[in-house]
């Protein structure tokens, strides 16, 4: 019997196997981008930069390399060279997927003293990667109908970098990656030999209405961010002018550089400060130390070694007191940010053993209700400059002899509306200004016939002393003037701040205090005033 003969169409089909390796190369190397494959191969990129030129995002693909560099190859026609270091990651993409770069990471974050509970990881390229990036874009698109974006259409190094090294650490590490971990693990990759084909970009203008960029070196005062937004403005014509396309070969591989760093953590508390000699911060003049200590020393020195802060701390208070004026009462809200701390975390017992330490270690200052708070915790203090209201106790002299009478005119006060013009005192260093205050009420006690003890509530930024004495005019209504006499203060003391922070939790005895009475106030009537 004759045998009818297949069809053509039959005869011409691929085995089943080539047909299903077809179509995965399809997949994976879209026909649309095997030009990019292929000038990417022949310009020397590795299979992970020819697979990102591609526009490949599927991350199994960079993981199972062996397979992708087949399909490559397929595309290509020939076998991709061994051995030659990738002209746009200059090697490093390769040992990302490899487990001893991971291995030797873990190695140095053990080594490096942080305590962390989750990590994320970061990336920053040598400048040449970006310079190299989009030579290579712009040798694609050349004589290319349909150009490819540098930014949209290529996947970015350090994204795969991610999926490669960023899956291989927990395993060693021991705790869970997350993008936003307050602890980062820097890996800074460079490549000096390629540091050269940076200096055309000190020469680059960013447009007409823009000055020069001036770099002192092809490195200095420049960023991943800043070169591309460079190159990005400039055409495939001027930037041919000073980069090759395809990029040079390169004959050395990538150095890399770990770093860690950690989020800011923050400790907060009240302090009470009890020496009319000592400053809420150091007091430097004309970089001239002034006193031996403050309020920021003498409680963040003890603290700081608890945190071991590699980029040191800074103290912030909910205003400040002067030199000569003590804070009672309730206490000042103050926070300690903590800058790349190794220590960050602390539990409420090691909080109360700090805080112990530090009321040991002095009685010019004491802190109470010790705590952790987060970053949004800490702008309380920041919002509620203006909006709380401050209490002080003041032992004021007056130049003629009083009654219990002249003063029923202070007790009066309800929310008394005074400007005050910039003190003279603080005229060197704030701006000349005249600013409206509220005292919102008043309240006095004579101690005898020239002076008493006055207790006020004001508005956040008022100058208690000039109320008292008037600055020579520039606060009006004062003190001086409701009583027709010349007044001063002689003491004055923080009782309150009325600020809800942090939350209270441990609370700290006042130390015994009271003012220093001139001889010819009687002692007995104004320890019974202050007690009150």
């Amino acid at each position: 019997m004759e045998t009818t003969p297949a069809s053509s169409a039959t005869a011409d089909a691929p085995p089943p196997a080539a047909a299903e390796t077809a179509s995965a190369d399809a997949s994976l190397l879209p026909e649309d981008r095997r030009d990019a494959v292929r000038k990417c191969a022949a310009a020397g990129c590795c299979a992970y930069c020819t697979l990102r030129f591609a526009g490949c995002r599927s991350i199994p693909a960079y993981h199972d390399i062996a397979s992708s560099r087949a399909a490559i190859e397929r595309v290509c026609g020939h076998a991709l060279v061994d051995g030659s270091i990738c002209v746009a990651c200059f090697g490093f993409l390769p040992e990302c997927g490899n487990e001893a770069l991971a291995l030797s990471v873990v190695e140095q974050v053990k080594a490096s003293g942080y305590a962390f509970r989750e990590y994320s990881l970061t990336i920053t390229l040598a400048l040449s990667c970006v310079v190299r990036h989009y030579s290579l874009v712009h040798h694609i698109n050349e004589g290319r109908e349909t150009k490819l974006d540098p930014v949209t259409d290529v996947v970015d190094i350090k994204e795969v970098a991610k999926w490669l090294g960023g899956a291989g650490i927990p395993a060693h590490i021991g705790v869970p990656f997350r993008p936003m971990a307050s602890f980062r693990v820097n890996l800074n990759v460079s490549h000096v030999e390629t540091d050269a084909e940076l200096a055309f970009l000190s020469q680059f203008k960013y447009s007409q209405s823009q000055r020069k960029s001036k770099f002192h070196s092809p490195m200095q005062n420049t960023s991943i961010t800043t070169a591309t937004n460079m190159i990005s403005l400039m055409t495939p014509e001027q930037f041919r002018k000073h980069c090759s396309c395809p990029p040079a070969q390169v004959t050395t591989k990538y150095a890399l550089v770990t770093s860690f760093t950690h989020d800011s953590v923050f400790a907060a508390g009240r302090y009470f400060k009890y020496d009319n000699k000592l400053s809420q911060t150091p007091w430097i003049i004309d970089n001239v130390r002034r006193g031996e200590s403050s309020v920021e020393e003498l409680i963040a020195d003890v603290i700081a070694p608890s945190y071991e802060a590699v980029g040191g701390r800074k103290f912030s208070a909910s205003g400040r007191e002067d030199i000569d004026v003590r804070m009672l009462g309730n206490g000042r809200p103050f926070v300690i940010e903590f800058i790349n701390p190794r220590r960050a975390y602390h539990s409420d017992e090691e909080f109360a053993e700090m805080q112990a330490k530090v009321n040991a270690s002095t009685q010019r200052v004491q802190v109470a209700h010790l705590q952790s708070i987060t970053s949004e915790q800490f702008n309380i203090i920041k919002d509620g400059e203006q909006d709380k209201r401050k209490d002080y106790r003041a032992l004021v002299w007056a130049s003629r002899e009083l009654t219990d009478a002249d003063l029923q005119c202070i007790r009066d006060i309800k929310d008394l509306k005074i400007a005050q013009k910039t003190p003279l005192r603080v005229l060197h260093r704030r701006t000349l200004a005249t600013r409206p205050k509220v005292i919102h009420n008043a309240d006095c006690e004579l101690l005898n016939t020239h002076f008493f003890v006055l207790r006020l509530t004001t508005q956040a930024g008022t100058y208690i002393k000039e109320f008292c004495h008037g600055d020579f005019g520039r606060t009006q209504p004062n003190i001086g003037t409701m009583l027709h006499a010349d007044a001063d203060i002689l003491q004055l003391d923080v009782t309150a701040v009325d600020l809800a922070f942090p939350p209270p939790i441990r609370p700290t005895p006042l130390l015994p205090h009271s003012f220093t009475i001139p001889d010819t106030v009687n002692v007995e009537d104004f320890n019974r005033a202050s007690d009150e």
